[in-house]
């Protein structure tokens, strides 16, 4: 049942609207009810395009729909901008390409690096390319030497039929706006057009979102400036507001009714927000109990907050509380440190999320790199992943010989391979273990193209001994059970016909462009950003001090506003810990409490400092699990 606000934003006869949408206020439900609406007034499915920033968003709504409406919705333009992008990209330019991930495009700029004897940090020439990228900026000729590496990137990519998420985003912006023709079909095409966590867009998706729209006035976005946390990835709040003056028809929605906190949470999280000047308003109001108080503990150390930390968690699994409904979070990594080695001496699981997608898995990535080298054996990424894993006795020198060769001649690895085989540059277990490798793909590319994609991978599996392999590492199970995983979801991938494009390279493609991380069981450690989207019933703030959080020389609006997704994120229990004295990179810190807890109501609180660490010695009939999981 909707009320009466979401009614208002899902009913709306304007095609450009903007849904301010507040924290746990239901916006998933109101975007799905206007697609629902949308439909059920005629539309039909392929007129809509609706964008999500992340895979799992995007099969919500999907499943969602299709439960509500009892009828496939996959005529409907469903995903996130890259994939999208990736869509059009593939119907409308004639050459194949390869998507590239940000440590696939790590690993060229390194290669690029170490060839023109240049020491930089990759990353940082990553980084730049890809902000660039994001505010659809091309290489230019400069002295600069950041810009002749965007420049050498892109003639590599090019050259190798590459792309990278930002270039994904680029050219297809591109595309549409130097073809008149095709532009126009794609805005004929989409009646509606629909974008979720529009905070989050940075330039070239809202110049992308203005090409198709502008002219019909149809773009619908759902999101909340409050939660714009993403300024350091590109992310361009003021693409809101930006909104609001170039559709000057568009209908105001608030959504501010909260479902998910309680109203002590909620009144702290509105106190705290209220404290930043550049801000949409809006108050929210929750109908749940004032619950408890939030707790403030602080610390004389980072060890005594972690154990404090520990104990308050093991009173909570003592009273039946879910493990995985507990998370703790922290401002940087570094910090997880001493709380995971607490929980692990208290003998409580936890998982430590570090962003690792499961396709990024060492086990994960090598399948696909060798599914890649059975379709395209000149593929230098997956071939340098490969060639020794399992082991073959090629070592570092003979990878590196290689590479020469290959920078020298201008030739791909596999060539390099071709042209040594039968010389004397090779001997001993390098020269076996390259021609047991070459052998290897070359039955996989006489095999893999001619079966099924769930027969390919349990082909490449099998071929390539993975088995045996990972069976003789200490985590050999846990890589197996992924394997199977992987092997389900071959088994369930759908091939979008309309691709011009076999079930191979789809997979290849949709593994590269899958956002979703790794869960975990037991209590969650995650940093505040990580925590975005997530709720839990018990949330532990942690390391709230200046200089850590808020960050030193960090916009304090936009620190104000991961405090707020912080306290958002606990439904019924808020802890907020500090430390006098913690010790981090190597140093030993002594820092006030943060500003941010000056913001919150001393009514609201209940604080406690030096307070004795809890004996984790639980009731009697009640047991520990007996190892961590981490």
């Amino acid at each position: 049942m909707l009320n009466a606000q979401q009614t208002c934003a899902v009913t709306t006869p304007n095609a450009s609207a903007l849904i301010l949408s507040g924290a746990g206020t239901g916006k998933s439900s109101v975007l799905v009810a206007r697609i629902q609406h949308i439909l059920q007034h005629g539309t039909p499915p392929e007129s809509i395009m609706a964008i999500s920033f992340t895979n799992k968003a995007a099969n919500e709504i999907k499943l969602r729909l299709e439960r509500q409406l009892q009828d496939s919705v996959s005529g409907i333009w469903l995903g996130t901008f890259h994939s999208l992008c990736f869509k059009i990209l593939v119907m409308h330019i004639k050459t194949k390409f390869k998507v590239i991930s940000q440590s696939q495009q790590t690993s060229i700029i390194k290669r690029l690096l170490e060839s023109n004897n240049i020491e930089l940090d990759a990353r940082k020439v990553v980084s730049f390319i890809n902000s660039k990228k994001d505010k659809a900026l091309r290489a230019v000729e400069s002295e600069n030497m950041f810009e002749q590496l965007y420049l050498a990137y892109e003639k590599h990519c090019t050259e190798n039929a590459m792309m990278d998420f930002g270039e994904l985003l680029l050219r297809s912006y591109e595309l549409l706006r130097e073809n008149p023709k095709l532009l126009l079909h794609y805005q004929n095409k989409f009646d509606y057009v629909l974008v979720d966590e529009c905070q989050d867009t940075n330039k070239i998706q809202f110049d992308f979102l203005k090409l198709l729209t502008m002219p019909k006035q149809n773009l619908f976005i759902v999101g909340d400036d409050d939660q714009s946390i993403y300024g350091f990835r590109g992310a361009v709040v003021e693409n809101m507001t930006t909104f609001q003056s170039d559709y000057p028809n568009h209908e105001l929605v608030k959504l501010e009714q909260n479902y998910r906190c309680s109203k002590t949470i909620l009144d702290a999280a509105n106190k705290v927000i209220a404290n930043n000047k550049q801000r949409m308003t809006k108050v929210l109001r929750t109908e749940n109990a004032m619950g408890d108080k939030i707790t403030l503990f602080s610390a004389n150390d980072d060890e005594k907050e972690a154990s404090y930390i520990a104990s308050e968690i093991a009173k909570c699994q003592a009273n039946g509380q879910a493990l995985n409904e507990i998370a703790v979070l922290y401002r940087t990594n570094s910090q997880s440190d001493v709380i995971a080695q607490m929980l692990m001496q208290a003998q409580i699981p936890y998982f430590v999320a570090k962003g690792q997608r499961f396709y990024d898995r060492k086990e994960i990535k090598l399948v696909l790199c060798y599914l890649q080298l059975a379709l395209d054996c000149h593929d230098n990424g997956s071939f340098d992943y490969c060639i020794n894993t399992p082991i073959r006795g090629i070592g570092l020198a003979t990878k590196q010989r290689i590479s020469n060769y290959a920078a020298a001649k201008g030739f791909s690895y596999w060539q390099v391979l071709e042209s040594v085989v039968g010389t004397n540059a090779l001997n001993g277990k390098a020269l076996q273990g390259v021609t047991e490798f070459m052998a290897l793909i070359k039955r996989l590319h006489d095999v893999i193209p001619a079966l099924p994609l769930v027969k390919a991978v349990q082909f490449i599996i099998h071929e390539a001994g993975l088995i045996g392999w990972f069976e003789r590492s200490d985590d050999g199970q846990d890589r197996l059970d992924n394997l199977d995983e992987l092997l389900q979801l071959a088994k369930t991938f759908n091939v979008d016909d309309s691709l011009d494009l076999n079930s191979h390279e789809q997979f290849l493609a949709h593994a590269c462009l899958s956002n979703e991380e790794d869960k975990g069981v037991g209590v969650q450690l995650m940093t505040f950003h990580a925590s975005k989207g997530l709720e839990f019933d018990t949330v532990f703030l942690i390391g709230l001090e200046q200089g850590l959080f808020p960050s030193k020389n960090a916009n304090i609006e936009e620190e104000r506003r991961l405090m707020y997704v912080g306290i958002t994120r606990a439904r019924k229990r808020l802890i907020i810990t500090h430390a006098k004295q913690r010790q981090l990179y190597g140093t030993t810190l002594h820092q006030k409490p943060s500003v941010f807890l000056g913001e919150i109501p001393t009514q609201l609180v209940d604080s406690y400092k030096d307070k004795p660490v809890v004996s984790l010695k639980l009731p009697e009939g009640v047991q520990m699990p007996s190892m961590a999981v981490h």
